[in-house]
């Protein structure tokens, strides 16, 4: 079946490593520096010698020498790589699993986990020892009872990995370690990683001590029970992780701590729980120390979402322990990072938050921060400010502006054209030999960090690429713009003659792709649909108060900017108009700010503007308005005549941002100001309606869907939540932020204003369903 000649398929295994390290850079993963720790810990925890640790450690030491720099990971008390020496390619041709107890060929191979001993489950915590060197490159050497000392390598040599294909021993094995790093072979039983020029976060990490902080707030658990040592050595000083002080003291119930603590119970026809400690102080507590969390083989996995009293959200903590089979479980659906769970309507992970959530709520009615009893209105209304934060904080970590935006905010990436030259200004319809010429884009990369992006220029027709202009991977610094082009097109075949054609731009970048087109019509005349040619967006807009749009007199608004789009195939002549308006007077003007007539936009082209900063200067301000809603409106309009426009038509306008002029907003940061429920049948579920301009959330409580769910709760909840993000899509549309329908992942120039009713009505509904289907994921 399988020829002689027959090879393995080679693997780019520079890319599966860059991979990992991206799924450690995701939440909720929290880093490759806190997962390197992380998981490390973890090998040797799994391959302790004594169920409770006893004589178990580990030392993380940063070494400089003539070699260079290594980071070595060093444990004891461990049972070392067990096993035979098994060569490389003879593990190739084995069909099925390794034994558990042939730890060294399961370490020197790839996608063996280490036997499931410890909380590791997948083996991609190895690929971490690569990841953690700018190379790529690690030694590892290893001290069994039976089978003596072997070392060996794993180096990334272009995109292949490799190691020896037998692993060196005895002397051989001690002379390449000394010869290659200069240090010491181990003596003792057990395992040492030597890291070979180490990434310099990590570096740094270990330097500053947050390394240490990681270590304290991940593995507290064996270090209080065990009394393990793991450490971190530098520049010949020792730090030996404790377990935090504020755990200690809270443990101990002093210096001001409350604990609520459940212990050795079983659920009816399902498993245990060991232990559920929660912990009040009355001081506050680093960040990273909050929340409650669940643990599996003594590893902080994820935490359990609670609903917390603002009061003590900075100082409340703890954690639920279950025996074996519930972890069992909870393996099964753990993400592949060890942060979280995959699946959270899983039974395992359900049953966990619901034990976890009814000792909190005890906890918190007998600490009197919640009402033991309250009546089913106000039980409804709590319920539903509960689920309207959450949709909040969820539209917030999807990136979906805020209703009454302070500003979008801006894209972690940026794609625009950068101009293009049609024969004669016409794209309109171009023939056989007609040239477009200095077609350019640019990309702007708005993180800290230098991103790899892929980006194909091409052009298509009905869906499918017809020609392929340009193709190439490139990294962009951080905080940095690059520009592409020019790039020329030739109309001939293989274009589609007869047809509309498209010049596509696509920018890939971790999984999302950011669409730009621009249609021309090849020898045929083209077909009326609606244009958006021009795009005004505000991006940057600062308050005088972090988390709120309120502004008081002589209090100013800075760092206001917008961006302009040319979508068109001419030189477009424009004038910038931004003004405040007082809602509550039928949008009166108050001020115009800024008047701008002199901006010239290439063929799609994009420019950001600059705005002053708005002043509520009292004579101007409370002449017109003592105290109340006002509204900044920007609009763009032709500073002459050119194409089909006349000398101060609008060309667009951009989204209404509104501001608390005087008085604090109602629910601010939030969609709605309040709720409503109605006992009349009008049909309706639910109902969206602007109060003093305000969005306030209807709910009839009459209508036989709700009825029908309404006495339990799970159920219910849902149904509110889906009815109240149906409302807030809504609100959006009202305020024309139309952005919201593109969330699907691609962002392209299609202008939603002008869509037909049923194809609005599509995206909306698209819309909907697929906030519904990522809440659901998240």
């Amino acid at each position: 079946m399988i020829g002689e000649s027959a090879v393995v398929v080679p693997t780019n295994w520079k890319s599966n490593i860059d991979q990992v390290v991206a799924g450690y850079e995701t939440e909720p993963a929290e880093g490759l520096v806190h997962g390197f720790q992380k998981d490390s810990i973890q090998n040797s925890w799994g391959a302790r010698i004594n169920k409770k640790g006893n004589g178990w450690g580990t030392r993380f030491q940063l070494i400089e020498n003539e070699k260079g720099v290594f980071l070595c990971v060093e444990d004891w008390g461990t049972t070392g790589m067990t096993g035979p020496n098994i060569p490389m390619d003879e593990i190739n041709n084995m069909s099925g699993d390794l034994d558990s107890e042939y730890r060294l060929a399961r370490f020197s191979a790839m996608n063996y986990s280490g036997g499931n001993e410890g909380a590791g489950l997948f083996g991609r915590g190895k690929l971490l020892y690569s990841a953690a060197s700018n190379d790529y490159n690690f030694i590892f050497e290893t001290l069994t009872k039976k089978e003596g000392y072997r070392a060996n390598y794993k180096m990334l040599e272009g995109n292949s990995l490799k190691v020896a294909n037998i692993a060196y021993e005895n002397e051989v094995a001690r002379q390449y370690i000394k010869d290659n790093t200069e240090l010491t072979p181990i003596n003792k039983v057990g395992s040492r990683i030597i890291i070979l020029n180490p990434r310099v976060e990590i570096v740094n990490a270990i330097k500053n001590g947050y390394f240490l902080n990681y270590i304290e707030e991940t593995w507290w658990r064996i270090i209080l029970k065990y009394h393990v040592t793991i450490c971190v050595e530098y520049n010949g000083e020792v730090k030996t992780a404790k377990v935090p002080s504020v755990y200690n003291d809270a443990i101990e119930e002093k210096n001001g701590w409350k604990a609520w603590k459940r212990n050795a119970y079983t659920l009816p026809a399902y498993h245990s729980v060991k232990k559920i400690e929660l912990f009040v102080s009355e001081e506050e507590i680093n960040e990273e120390l909050c929340g409650v969390a669940f643990y599996r083989r003594d590893m902080k996995i994820g935490e359990i979402p609670l609903d917390i009293p603002a009061k003590i959200k900075n100082k409340y903590f703890g954690f639920i322990e279950v025996d074996n089979n519930w972890e069992a479980e909870l393996a099964l659906n753990e993400d592949l990072e060890h942060y979280g769970v995959k699946n959270k309507n899983k039974r395992c992970f359900q049953k966990l938050k619901f034990e976890v959530n009814n000792e909190h709520k005890i906890f918190m009615e007998d600490l009197g921060l919640i009402k033991k009893k309250t009546s089913e209105d106000q039980r409804l209304r709590q319920e539903l400010t509960e689920i309207s934060q959450g949709l909040d904080t969820f539209f917030n970590t999807i990136n979906v502006e805020s209703i009454g935006s302070r500003g979008q905010k801006k894209e972690k990436i940026e794609v625009s054209w950068a101009g293009i030259d049609f024969p004669n200004s016409n794209r309109d319809r171009l023939l056989t030999g007609d040239k477009i010429r200095n077609i350019k884009f640019k990309i702007k990369n708005n993180t800290g960090s230098t991103k790899k992006i892929e980006y194909k220029l091409s052009v298509t027709c009905k869906n499918q690429e017809v020609k392929n202009i340009a193709t190439s991977i490139k990294e962009i610094q951080g905080s940095s713009e690059e520009n592409f082009g020019p790039f020329e097109l030739i109309i001939d075949s293989p274009l589609v003659r007869y047809e509309k054609n498209i010049i596509a731009l696509e920018v890939s970048i971790a999984g999302k792709t950011i669409i730009k087109q621009i249609p021309f019509y090849y020898d045929t005349t083209p077909v009326s649909e609606p244009r958006h040619n021009f795009l005004l967006k505000n991006t940057s807009m600062k308050f005088p108060r972090e988390e709120s749009k309120r502004v008081n007199t002589n209090e100013s608004l800075t760092e206001i900017k917008y961006t302009i789009e040319n979508n068109t195939a001419e030189k477009a002549f424009i004038a910038f108009h931004l003004s405040t308006h007082n809602v509550a007077q039928s949008n009166e003007l108050i001020e115009s700010i800024i008047l701008k007539k002199d901006i010239v936009l290439n063929p799609y082209d994009k420019m950001e503007i600059d705005c002053p900063d708005i002043m509520f200067h009292q004579d101007v301000y409370e002449s017109k308005i003592d105290q109340g809603k006002i509204e900044i409106r920007a609009r763009i309009s032709a500073a002459q005549d050119f194409l089909d426009y006349e000398m101060a038509e609008e060309l667009s306008k951009g989204s209404k941002i509104s501001v608390f002029f005087n008085q604090d907003p109602n629910g601010s940061g939030s969609t709605f100001s309040d709720f409503r429920t109605f006992t009349e049948e009008s049909g309706k579920k639910s109902d969206l309606n602007n109060v003093d301009g305000n969005w306030v959330f209807d709910l009839y409580v009459k209508h036989p869907a709700y009825e029908r769910i309404v006495d339990d709760e799970e159920h219910r909840k849902e149904y509110l939540a889906e009815e109240m993000l149906k409302q807030m899509v809504r609100a959006h549309i009202e305020e024309g932020n139309y952005s919201i329908l593109s969330i699907n992942g691609s962002q392209n120039e299609q202008i939603f204003e002008e869509l037909s009713p049923a194809e609005l009505m599509e995206k909306i509904y698209f819309t909907i369903d697929y906030l519904q289907y990522k809440r659901l994921k998240s």
